[in-house]
C-alpha cells in the first residue's frame, strides 16, 4: 500500500518527501457545480440558489490505516446563506443529494462530518453554525446522527465570515477515535468503529467533500492543505486490462513454503489488489487456481493446492467479496510454469493463478 503525505507548498512536499508524487487537481474527481480555483483549492458551489458541488480523491483509501487532514474551509459570507460544507467517507465514488442534503444525503454507507449552517427544523438542526458526525446519508439528527450536534465555532459565533478557516480531520483505528478540530479548537473527539459499525468491515473507502445551496446559498470552498492516508494497493494499468480481458495471471508475492497452507504477510498486498479489481466490477466472478510443485504425491499436492487456493479465496470473502462470485480449485502438481529440478523452479510452480469471468457472457 503506498504511504501518502501532501503538504502545501508542494513544492517543499516533493523536495522532502522523495516518496511522495505531486499532489495535482487531477487526482480529485469534481462533480456538480464545483470547480478547480487553484492549485490545491476547489469551489465547491457559486452563491446561487440550487447549486450542489463535490470533490473526491479517485483511488480508495484504507481506514485500517491512520487518515490525517488539514483544509482551509471558507463558508461564504452571507450570515442568513445555506447549506454547508460535508467530508464524507463512502465506499463508492458518487455524489449524493442537494439542497439540505449537502451532496451527503442518500450516500449509504457512509460517514459525513456535517458543517451545517442553516436551521432546518424539520431535520432537528439547532438554530447555530452546527456540526456533527451523521451516518449513511441521512442529514436527521436524532435518528442518524452519532452524536449531537455542536456549534462549529466556539460560542455559537457565525462561520459564514469570508474567512477561511483551519479544519484538521484525523482518524485513529486502532482507538476509534475520529477527532475534528476548527481553528485549533477540538469540536468532535468521539470513539466510533467506522469501520465495523458503517463499512461492515470493510476498510476500503473514499473521501472526499460537498457542499450544496437550497432557496439560500453562500459561496462554499475547500483548500487542501496536508492530507496523509494508506492508499488500497492497485494493479497497474496494463496487469488490469488482462485481467479484465481474461487472462490468466499468477499473484506476485503468494507464495507457499513447501507443504504450507497459510497465507504470508507478505501476500496481502496482491491480493487487496485483488479485492479492489473485483470491487470496481462487482459483475465480474474471479476463478483461483492453487498449484504445487512436484514433491510428494500427486493426490497430496491436489489436495494440498486446493487448501492453498481455499485460503485465498477465505480472505476474498473475509474482505466482503460474495462467495458466489469466486471459484477456488486445486490443480496439484499438474500444471508447472517451470522445471521442479531446481529450488527456484519448485518455489515459481507453488503458486495461486486468477482469472476473471463475467457470468453473464
Amino acid at each position: 500500500m503506498k504511504r501518502f503525505l501532501f503538504i502545501i507548498p508542494l513544492i517543499f512536499c516533493f523536495s522532502l518527501f522523495a516518496q511522495t508524487p505531486k499532489f495535482t487537481t487531477s487526482d480529485f474527481r469534481v462533480t456538480g457545480d464545483a470547480v478547480a480555483s487553484g492549485e490545491q483549492c476547489f469551489q465547491l458551489t457559486s452563491a446561487r440558489m440550487w447549486q450542489g458541488g463535490s470533490v473526491w480523491y479517485k483511488n480508495p483509501i484504507n481506514l485500517n490505516e491512520p487518515f490525517e487532514m488539514e483544509i482551509d474551509l471558507n463558508f461564504g459570507c452571507d450570515d442568513f446563506g445555506a447549506d454547508g460544507i460535508v467530508f464524507i467517507f463512502h465506499d463508492k465514488l458518487r455524489t449524493g443529494m442537494q439542497g439540505e442534503g449537502m451532496g451527503f444525503g442518500g450516500l449509504s454507507p457512509s460517514l459525513g462530518i456535517e458543517m451545517d449552517t442553516y436551521e432546518n427544523p424539520r431535520q432537528g438542526d439547532p438554530y447555530f453554525d452546527h456540526m456533527a458526525l451523521m451516518k449513511n446519508g441521512r442529514p436527521t439528527h436524532d435518528r442518524y446522527g452519532i452524536m449531537k450536534p455542536v456549534s462549529i465555532l466556539p460560542d455559537k459565533k457565525n462561520i459564514e465570515d469570508c474567512s477561511a478557516h483551519r479544519v484538521a480531520i484525523s482518524w485513529n483505528p486502532t482507538t476509534y477515535n475520529i477527532k475534528v478540530t476548527i481553528d485549533g479548537s477540538t469540536r468532535i473527539n468521539k470513539t466510533y468503529d467506522i469501520v465495523g459499525r458503517i463499512f461492515r468491515n470493510n476498510p476500503n473507502v473514499y473521501w472526499g467533500f460537498s457542499a450544496a445551496t437550497g432557496g439560500e446559498h453562500n459561496v462554499h470552498k475547500v483548500c487542501l492543505e496536508k492530507i496523509e492516508f494508506t492508499e488500497v494497493a492497485n494493479f497497474d494499468t496494463a496487469t488490469k486490462k488482462k485481467l479484465l480481458e481474461g487472462e490468466t495471471y499468477s499473484l506476485k508475492d503468494v507464495e507457499f513454503p513447501s507443504s504450507q497452507v497459510e497465507l504470508q504477510p507478505e501476500s496481502l498486498k496482491e491480493l487487496d489488489k485483488v479485492i479492489a479489481l473485483m470491487k470496481e466490477n462487482g459483475h465480474l466472478d474471479i476463478f483461483i487456481d492453487g498449484h504445487t510443485d512436484s514433491s510428494g504425491s500427486a493426490q497430496k499436492n491436489k489436495q494440498l493446492s486446493k487448501k492453498r487456493a481455499n485460503a485465498v479465496a477465505d480472505y476474498l470473502k473475509e474482505k466482503g467479496i460474495s462467495k458466489d462470485r469466486i471459484h477456488a480449485e486445486g490443480r496439484g502438481e499438474a500444471f508447472p510454469k517451470t522445471t521442479n529440478s531446481t529450488q527456484k523452479g519448485r518455489r515459481l510452480n507453488r503458486r495461486i493463478d486468477v482469472y476473471l469471468v463475467d457470468p453473464r457472457a
